[in-house]
């Protein structure tokens, strides 16, 4: 059985909350670590994937204060380019946004897996773990 540490990227502390009483009752979910900001996953990501294994989920908000999910994750793969952090992830949006031009930008970003719309259930989080046991075939 394929262990995740998962990152969750979300502004809302009640949504983070709810994902993370979800994602603790999951087997296949190791460490969790959750950011407030894209910013501040961004500033904190060489010290974040020290510490976390090789196989991880970040699951990121598209509407987040100062830098959008899309923003994130733009800066985010820069550093996987540079070499700063390791490449190996599945990243999904995790958001509230059921709205047709955010389901297609994130369906034409190659480094996203996943769409997940809130709220959270235990059957999308089984879906999630699916999709990245899928990926790491």
């Amino acid at each position: 059985m394929t262990k995740y540490d998962v990152i969750i990227i979300d502004d809302d502390e009640v949504d983070r909350y709810v994902l993370l009483r979800f994602l603790a009752k999951n087997t296949n979910i190791g460490k969790i670590s959750e950011f407030s900001s894209g910013h501040e996953f961004i500033e904190k990501s060489s010290s974040i994937f020290a510490n976390i294994s090789d196989k991880y989920i970040v699951l990121v908000d598209i509407n987040l204060p100062m830098t959008s999910g899309f923003e994130t994750l733009e800066k985010f793969e820069v550093l996987i380019d540079a070499g700063k952090i390791p490449n190996g992830h599945t990243i999904m949006m995790c958001t509230s946004s059921n709205n047709p031009y955010d389901r297609k930008k994130s369906e034409d970003i190659s480094m996203i897996k996943g769409y997940i719309v809130k709220p959270i259930t235990k059957d999308k989080i089984s879906e999630m773990i699916r999709i990245c046991d899928t990926l790491t075939e």
